[in-house]
C-alpha cells in the first residue's frame, strides 16, 4: 500500500489548541486521511525543527495531494510537506527495472 510521510509545523493559534487538548492534532489528521481515503499508520509529536511527523497509507497519489490540500486549506499550519515512501522491496523492484 501507498505511503506518504507527511511534516510539518503548526501556527501559535493551532499550539494553542493542542495545548487544550492534545489529542486533536493526530484526530485532525486522521479525519483528514479518512475522508481522502486514507488512513495514519503512525503519528508523532517532534521536537526538531517539524512539530510532528505521520505516515499515511492511501490508495494513489491524488488521494495524497487531496489529503495535502485539505489539511494546508485549514490554515492549522505553518509549513506541511508531503515525501512519498518506498518499501525496501519496492525499490529494490524500482532499481531492477533500470538495470
Amino acid at each position: 500500500m501507498p505511503a506518504l510521510l507527511l511534516f510539518g509545523t503548526y501556527t501559535p493559534a493551532t499550539w494553542g489548541a493542542i495545548k487544550a487538548d492534545p489529542g486533536a492534532a493526530p484526530a485532525a489528521i486522521e479525519a483528514a486521511a479518512a475522508a481522502a481515503g486514507g488512513r495514519v499508520a503512525g503519528y508523532w509529536f517532534a521536537f526538531d525543527e517539524n512539530d510532528f511527523y505521520a505516515v499515511v497509507e492511501g490508495d494513489d497519489a491524488a488521494g495524497f495531494a487531496l489529503l495535502r490540500h485539505r489539511l494546508m486549506a485549514g490554515g492549522a499550519f505553518k509549513s506541511l510537506s508531503a515525501e512519498p515512501c518506498l518499501a525496501p522491496d519496492e525499490m529494490i523492484a524500482a532499481l531492477e527495472s533500470v538495470r
